[in-house]
């Protein structure tokens, strides 16, 4: 398909990205800290980005330019998972497969290719990599069920030991360490050690408000984050008000606002009143801020009706970031509570039900609006509600490039570009594919006729013999 590869038949962007890992092992050097990498088993290889985290926005770049940290000519390299280790090494699991391709859309194409080049063998060869620098010999920590040794892995360069200390720490109970861990939350040079000894704290049930606040009350935004988070397992009748009190200080600053958006359900009842004074300060200080208004609007779940009410009191601007994230929300819920009554339909298309759950859910969502980087929406779609003729074409053979539903035009990468066809799969008859756009043509706020079974076989035998995708301009 014109676009998915390059002139050396290379794919320009992945298209079955899987399995993401921060690298936290220290093993590999100093550079590949924090780093992300990503399996793409249909391009055998592993891609690396450097991320630079600013704020609650997080942005990434390619490590390499016109090439991958790990690629193979080998077909049947199928990287599906990444994992630190206890070594510091990096895992790859290679499933090691000739077909990647999901059975659902399985072309004639496709089938041929597997068939003429035998890629259904080996079946039994999957492999684990183990990616170390050049002249190493890295061997694996063994952990001692010791206290005092797992207490001294909270503070190893290691990831993945950290984790396993703290776990092994809290699962055993090991509460003789609550002063030691105390001390290790004050050691302010290492933000990793304050972290794992917070949350140690809180597994074994030993934290305390004066904890927090060690965390609180740092310089560093990333500490302060990590006490915000804590909070709701210290904060009690007794303590609100104090904690009251430190929000109202940290929601000044852009970076902590929406943590302390996300808490204001945690403090307690008897201070609702300051909480919604706090709540509007947040509102008006940040109504134009996407994450701060996210904030907001899941911190008053069940009530977005009231939240929507208290801002056009203050503001009636609807242009506001808030104002129309809320909206969206509220219409959201809107067509959730539509979905539900949909059971008639399941009643009369129980195979189109099903198959849209399997199927179509996946991308377009189980109410219909669409998923960002997936699919646009089906409900209020007039690709949905028109000429099921055209319908039917596209969910036979599949659509590519942008489409316009509802005056708004999606295209990559806001959605996939690519909507593959199911018109080759042996699984579905005509009239499963009939009830599945019935289905949909009928659900949520959509309105239009059923689809026959007869409709499906007229748009094969129109297209007999097409395996190319639509696109929308083809179809019109």
């Amino acid at each position: 398909m014109k676009g998915t590869l390059d002139d050396s038949l290379r794919l320009v962007n992945m298209t079955a990205a899987c399995s993401p890992l921060v690298y936290r092992g220290a093993l590999l050097g100093k550079g590949y800290d924090n780093n992300i990498f990503v399996a793409e088993p249909s391009g055998n290889l592993i891609k690396r980005n450097i991320i630079k985290d600013s704020g609650y926005i997080v942005k990434g770049q390619q490590a390499y330019a016109h090439k991958e940290f790990l690629t193979s000519t080998d077909e049947r390299f199928r990287p599906v998972s990444l994992y630190d280790a206890p070594d510091g090494a990096l895992y790859v699991l290679d499933m090691y497969r000739g077909i990647i391709q999901h059975k659902t859309y399985l072309t004639p194409y496709l089938k041929n290719e597997i068939k003429s080049r035998n890629l259904t063998n080996p079946l039994n060869c999957g492999r684990i990599y183990r990616i170390v620098p050049a002249g190493t010999q890295p061997k694996a920590v063994i952990i001692e069920n010791d206290p005092v040794r797992l207490l001294a892995l909270l503070s190893s360069p290691n990831g993945w030991l950290r984790d396993k200390a703290q776990q092994m720490i809290i699962d055993h109970h090991y509460t003789t360490l609550v002063p030691a861990l105390r001390a290790l939350l004050q050691q302010k040079d290492s933000l990793y050690t304050q972290v794992h000894a917070l949350w140690t704290l809180e597994g074994l049930g030993a934290l305390q408000l004066t904890d927090v606040m060690v965390l609180l009350h740092q310089a560093n935004p990333y500490a302060q984050v990590q006490g915000l988070a804590a909070l709701p397992a210290v904060i009690n009748a007794a303590n609100g008000k104090a904690v009251l009190s430190e929000l109202a200080m940290m929601q000044k600053n852009v970076f902590l606002a929406p943590y302390v958006a996300l808490l204001l359900p945690a403090l307690p009842t008897q201070l609702n009143t300051e909480v919604a004074q706090l709540r509007m300060q947040l509102v008006e200080a940040y109504a134009n801020d996407q994450y701060v208004a996210d904030a907001v609007i899941s911190c008053m779940v069940g009530k977005e009706s009231e939240l929507q009410q208290q801002l056009k009191n203050w503001n009636p601007d609807t242009t506001l970031v808030l104002a129309k994230r809320l909206k969206r929300v509220i219409k959201d819920i809107e067509n959730h509570r539509k979905a539900s009554m949909d059971e008639s339909l399941q009643k009369t298309y129980p195979r189109g039900a099903i198959l849209f759950k399997t199927v179509c859910q996946t991308c377009h969502g189980a109410d219909g609006d669409g998923i960002q980087s997936l699919a646009p929406p089906l409900n209020q779609s007039e690709i949905v509600t028109g000429d099921k003729h055209k319908l039917a074409a596209i969910v036979l053979f599949g659509l590519t490039g942008p489409v316009t539903v509802a005056g708004k035009q999606y295209k990559a990468p806001e959605i996939s570009g690519d909507m593959p066809g199911i018109g080759s799969n042996d699984e579905f008859s005509d009239k499963d594919i009939a009830e599945v756009l019935s289905y949909i043509r009928g659900a949520w706020s959509n309105r239009a006729a059923k689809v026959t079974e007869k409709d499906i076989q007229e748009v094969r035998k129109q297209y007999k013999g097409r395996q190319k995708s639509f696109t929308i301009s083809e179809l019109k």
